[in-house]
């Protein structure tokens, strides 16, 4: 375990290895505006957002950025998904954390077991 010394000497220039930011409120609450705020990305730390993926596949999918002007058959669609992009994200998490960086976990916080 770090000590509160070691903690208060990490300077700017120090890399984001093997830290941890956890992000949870309702959507819309602003975290992913507070990340682009904060130096977080500059200072190295890798960004797991399956929201970041989800709009990725809708886009390539040919689904509307709307989806209120979703049909039944697209809201269908969104659910394969998002079941995608929640994969997409563990992945990328598995990747980050087998290199050593630094994370930003961009979620809800709707589930224990997936910020776990």
């Amino acid at each position: 375990m770090k000590s509160l010394h070691s903690f208060l000497t990490e300077g700017a220039e120090d890399p984001a290895i093997f830290k941890a930011v956890f992000l949870a409120g309702g959507p819309g609450s602003g975290k992913t505006f507070t990340v682009g705020k904060t130096a977080l990305t500059a200072l190295g730390f890798k960004v797991v957002n399956s929201d970041i993926s989800l709009e990725w596949l809708k886009k390539n999918s040919g689904l509307p950025a709307n989806m209120n002007d979703f049909t039944k058959e697209q809201r269908s669609t969104l659910g394969k998904l998002q079941h995608q992009a929640r994969g997409i994200a563990k992945r990328k998490m598995t990747k980050y954390q087998g290199d050593g960086n630094g994370v930003v976990v961009d979620g809800t916080g709707g589930s224990i077991k997936s910020m776990q």
